[in-house]
């Protein structure tokens, strides 16, 4: 994360420390073959200027590789908020 802090920094240096965001996603697949990375879980971090959505920076498709006790934790939280999201519909 801090080399992608540092990245963003000097490619902005004009946006203040005080007005940067960042938004982190893990996408889970089962289909190796259509992310192109051997790993189940995908994560995606996006740096941006919190008073300028054009200054944004997009770091997608790294590959996060889980313990297997991670594993079973992160894809019971997915199953779990399927579950809530579908019953609530």
């Amino acid at each position: 994360m801090e080399k992608l802090y540092k990245d963003f920094r000097s490619k902005h240096p004009e946006v203040d420390e005080k007005d940067i965001c960042v938004d982190t996603t893990v996408r889970y697949s089962t289909k190796q073959y259509y992310t192109g990375v051997d790993s189940d879980f995908i994560l995606d971090i996006y740096i941006w200027q919190d008073s300028n959505d054009d200054v944004v920076e997009e770091y997608d498709d790294i590959p996060l590789y889980l313990s297997e006790e991670g594993t079973r934790t992160v894809k019971k939280l997915i199953w779990d908020a399927l579950g809530k999201m579908l019953l609530n519909i």
